[in-house]
Parts: C-alpha cells; sequence; structure tokens
C-alpha cells in the first residue's frame, strides 16, 4: 500500500462521517438509482437474475458516473474531469456546437491550485459553523461500565419497535483517538454466548447504573 500512497482508514461502526466523503458519493448514486426505477442497491443485488428496467441499476451506473464526472462543483467551480484528467467530458446531451469548445485546453495545475484554495475556504467556514453549537465530550475511563447503541438490525421484515435500542452492559477496555472506545460486554452482565467487543463512538456510548431494589 506504501508504494502506492494508499492510505487505509478505520473507522467505527454506526459513524458514517468517519468516511464523509464516501458516504456522501454512496448517498447521491442511490438517490440517482431511486429515480431511475431502483429502490436500493440492496433491492436490485436481490433481482440480479432478473433483467428488467426496474432493477437494470448496474447499467444505469455508467450514466450516473459521466453526469458526475462532468458536473461542476458547486465549491471548486470546476467538474472532477477537468481537476482530474485536464479537459471537460463529452457527455451524451452536449450540441454539436459545443464540442470544439470543450477541446480547449485546460492549464489544470492553476485550476487545481484555485480549486485547492476555494476548498481550504470552505473547509474553515463550515468548521467555524459546526464549532458554534461544539461543546467539550465527556469522557469515559478504563474499567467503565457502559450501554452501546445498537446500530444494526437484522432485517427479517419484523417490525423493530420493541427491539432494544441498546446492547448488554459493557466494560471500555481500551481508550483510542478522536473520542472512539474499545468496549466489550461484560460476561457478568450479558446473556450472550457470544459477548460483543467492537470499537465505539462516544455518542454511541452512555454510563450504565445499577439501580438499588
Amino acid at each position: 500500500m506504501d508504494d502506492r500512497a494508499i492510505r487505509l482508514f478505520t473507522i467505527a461502526v454506526g459513524l458514517p462521517r468517519g468516511n464523509g466523503q464516501v458516504e456522501r458519493l454512496n448517498k447521491t448514486v442511490l438517490d440517482a438509482l431511486a429515480t431511475m426505477g431502483t429502490r436500493t442497491v440492496l433491492d436490485a443485488l436481490a433481482t440480479m437474475g432478473t433483467r428488467t428496467t426496474s432493477n437494470n441499476w448496474d447499467s444505469n451506473i455508467v450514466k450516473i458516473q459521466q453526469g458526475i464526472n462532468s458536473t461542476k462543483h458547486r465549491i471548486t467551480k470546476a467538474t472532477p474531469s477537468e481537476l482530474l484528467l485536464g479537459y471537460k467530458l463529452q457527455t451524451d446531451n452536449d450540441m454539436p456546437d459545443s464540442v470544439a469548445e470543450n477541446e480547449e485546453l485546460i492549464n489544470v495545475t492553476k485550476l487545481r491550485k484555485e480549486a485547492a484554495q476555494r476548498l481550504e475556504r470552505n473547509r474553515l467556514k463550515q468548521d467555524l459553523l459546526f464549532n458554534k453549537k461544539r461543546k467539550a465530550p465527556k469522557m469515559f475511563q478504563v474499567s467503565d461500565l457502559v450501554l452501546t447503541k445498537v446500530t444494526s438490525v437484522p432485517g427479517n421484515h419484523k417490525s423493530k419497535k420493541l427491539l432494544p435500542k441498546f446492547r448488554d452492559p459493557s466494560r471500555v477496555v481500551e481508550i483510542l483517538p478522536n473520542d472512539r472506545y474499545r468496549v466489550k460486554e461484560d460476561r457478568n452482565t450479558t446473556r450472550s454466548s457470544r459477548p460483543y467487543e467492537g470499537v465505539v463512538g462516544l455518542e454511541s456510548l452512555k454510563y450504565f447504573k445499577f439501580h438499588d431494589n
């Protein structure tokens, strides 16, 4: 991975913002597929054996990719193809007269520099707005007894209203950077034969307190 400048990141379960850029693009793709008659990729995958218009999601990916790569970004003021490849894509909707205009040379170095400056200015602005409502987080210590929020449930088409919102009590076994904790279900309190262990974000934790009868 190092020789190709590829970095792998591990994110906590149930915290998609830890991989925010990818999750945001995934949502864009899913929304686009929905407008083409496919409800979700998972629904489509379940019917990949049938070649119907509503479930032919894979054939629509090319159109969506072309649309994303040829759409000007609100912040960078450029399209992804211009920043990556140095030219504008010719789409199926381009008029013949506009093809020659798209063939003009683009100063990629200048375009990327300007885009980077705009992105940095926008990042500082968004940080300022976001941090206005932030406050110091509560901290947990190793061996604290906590409850962890359930972030996924079985897809068995049954009502989920009465399912527990939190797992059985767990112990904090390690404090990780960026307000993350490694927890493990306490064998003295869990009813499961396979105690849960995983990395959890701060907002998915709360103290567990015993109540005297």
